[in-house]
């Protein structure tokens, strides 16, 4: 009997520990009654502290931590565009009842926007990036966003260490596409995209019914690491830095937070070229989902330099569940290594050591910081999350039951974050959900034009190919006749797709009569056989959820996925008919599809190199700017 006792306090003290030793949010860590440690070398939680030096542990209160020497610091500023911003009125948003809105800059250069779909985004942008590049315009000038599948191929590109030629491969002409020549001319990256939803799954059911609550945000994650990022080298743990010398000044900041191998910030490659910003979504709080289905997301930018929300203002959410109602601020940016820390808001008359202080650069803030700083893989894996959140809906009641013991009913991951541009009191953070950015918007238009870029040129992989025979002047689109995402640029609906009715219907940043204009365009140009490149002139209405002013003039070029009839034509046999064999080419099924082969991406690139390049003075006249 006495035995028993002993294995059974031995398995509830294993517990107790594993439940400490698992949590990654200092909040969540002391809520559960467990020991935080801020101090760089032992940061974490446990259940009792262990060697963590005096001043740097609290099991009761963040606060405790004030006088910790190690606490990181953070940069923060109003706008992803520029150090600092102006104040500008108060936004008339009916979603927003206490608000500050920080006005963008006039960033120079041109908005590049990719957009999601999977691996057709990935092998898509693949294609587009490769072309760009061989003919000089892939350059440092251009701001580029991804989203979900275009930011699989943007982040690991911008930040792997092999020669450019080995990771891209070699452009063939279409008549040089044999199958033996497709397989090989894709270099490393066409290798990348693999089973994805397999590898979710065999890691979900590896840990159901253990203690692991890390949820399927964090599954997610570790499997977007695995397949995109270590193959080429890449750690997943690493924050990234827009330079060296950012990489350097950010070390000399927070001495002991990123010495350590795992930690050390990733520097570009290539210095000429674009860094990317990888698109996700605010969602909402989570404490109080289901939100009711009109909830706003927000665009959230984690880019080289920063992460976080444009614009500023307070939102009140509300839950379908007995309508409980949450308000939080929203808006601002932190550097992106400190996406989800917590900061010591307290104003520095009232501390021994300020928490907010100034330099030449701007405005610092002392962090509580999670277990680690939010590395690469933490911000890829947000950025595409919409098919993590789509697979674990589809499971049966029985497998969410079971589930539920080990927090895998949070079906997207969640993040403290901070309005910087809001808050000036201390505060803890909610937990706010985050997901793909194609949950908002899959073109990135609206940020782009939120960011103050006036010429942008857009990369769609549409899902959907466009409809040549459809008079958009003489009837609605419906889904069948271009990319769902498009219309709502325009204040338009895509009759049939409520799901994206739902995500985009505040999304509305150009005159409607601009609409039809953009598709005869594309049109024209698909039926010339070339591809479905389109430039035209554009004019902003009034959008205050994006702070966008009406009547900006703004020149968009737009590259529509299609299966341009010249290219095909120019093809070998034996390729055309490994098309027919490859479902629904060029248009692949978003989640159905994750796992094409390396043959299936190599062809699709093949194919976007070509458009680009029948298109390069075009492309060359918008990019260069």
């Amino acid at each position: 009997m006495r035995s028993l006792v002993c294995a059974l306090l031995l398995l509830a003290c294993y517990a107790v520990d594993a439940l400490c030793s698992e949590t990654r949010d200092p909040v969540g860590c002391v809520a559960k009654g467990c020991t935080w440690c801020a101090a760089a070398t032992h940061r974490g939680c446990s259940r009792s502290g262990g060697a963590c030096p005096k001043h740097c542990s609290t099991t009761k209160h963040l606060g405790d931590l004030a006088s910790c020497p190690d606490l990181p610091v953070t940069r923060v500023s109003a706008t992803d565009a520029g150090p600092t911003v102006g104040a500008a009125g108060p936004d008339t948003s009916a979603i927003a009842s206490s608000v500050l809105v920080s006005g963008p800059s006039s960033p120079v250069g041109v908005g590049v926007g990719f957009s999601g779909g999977g691996s057709r985004a990935f092998a898509c942008t693949f294609g587009w990036v490769r072309a760009l590049r061989d003919l000089g315009l892939w350059h440092a000038n251009l701001t580029v966003a991804g989203i979900s599948g275009a930011a699989w191929f943007l982040a690991p590109f911008a930040y792997a260490t092999a020669d450019e030629a080995a990771l891209l491969g070699e452009y063939l002409e279409p008549e040089r596409l044999s199958a033996k020549m497709v397989a090989a001319s894709g270099g490393s990256m066409a290798s990348l995209p693999g089973p994805i939803i397999a590898k979710c799954t065999a890691r979900l059911l590896g840990v159901l019914g253990t203690l692991d609550s890390e949820g399927l945000g964090r599954i997610w994650r570790d499997v977007i690491d695995s397949t995109f990022l270590k193959p080429l080298g890449v750690v997943g743990t690493r924050p990234v830095a827009a330079s060296a010398a950012a990489a350097a000044d950010l070390k000399r900041r927070n001495p002991g937070t990123f010495d350590r191998k795992l930690y050390k910030p990733l520097v570009p490659r290539n210095a000429s070229a674009p860094v990317p910003i990888m698109l996700g979504a605010l969602e909402g709080p989570a404490s109080i989902a289901p939100l009711k289905s009109d909830a706003p997301y927000f665009s959230l930018a984690m880019g080289p330099n920063w992460a976080g929300v444009p614009g500023a203002r307070r939102v009140t959410y509300t839950s379908r569940r007995k309508n409980h109602t949450e308000t939080v601020a929203v808006g601002g940016f932190v550097e992106s290594w400190a996406l989800g820390a917590i900061p010591f808001l307290t104003v520095e008359q009232t501390m021994p050591r300020g928490r907010r202080r100034v330099d030449g650069v701007g405005e610092h803030v002392e962090v509580a910081l999670g277990t680690a700083p939010t590395g690469i893989a933490d911000s890829l894996g947000i950025a595409s999350m919409a098919p993590a959140r789509l697979f674990l809906e589809s499971l049966p009641p029985i497998g969410r039951a079971i589930s539920a013991g080990t927090g895998f009913l949070d079906t997207v991951p969640t993040v403290r974050v901070w309005a910087s541009s809001v808050d000036e009191a201390p505060t803890t953070p909610p937990l706010q959900a985050v997901g793909d950015g194609g949950d908002l918007s899959n073109t990135g238009a609206p940020y782009l034009l939120q960011r103050g870029h006036d010429r942008l040129v857009i990369f769609d992989c549409a899902e959907t190919p466009l409809n040549v025979s459809w008079d958009p002047r003489a009837r609605s689109p419906t889904t069948t006749d271009v990319d769902a995402y498009l219309p709502p640029l325009f204040g338009l609906r895509s009759r049939g797709d409520k799901g994206v009715e739902a995500e985009t219907a505040r999304n509305h940043v150009f005159d409607t009569e601009g609409f039809p204009r953009l598709v005869e365009a594309l049109q024209a140009a698909a039926r010339s056989g070339f591809g479905a490149v389109a430039r035209v002139a554009l004019t902003t209405v009034r959008n205050d959820f994006f702070g966008v002013e009406a009547g900006r003039a703004v020149d968009v070029t737009l590259v529509y996925l299609d299966l341009p009839k010249r290219w095909v034509d120019a093809l070998p046999k034996e390729t055309v008919k490994a098309i027919r064999r490859y479902r629904g080419f060029p248009e692949t099924p978003t989640i159905s599809d994750l796992d094409l082969t390396r043959s299936e991406v190599s062809l699709l690139a093949q194919l976007c190199s070509w458009v680009v390049r029948q298109h390069a003075d075009l492309l060359r006249d918008a990019l260069l700017y």
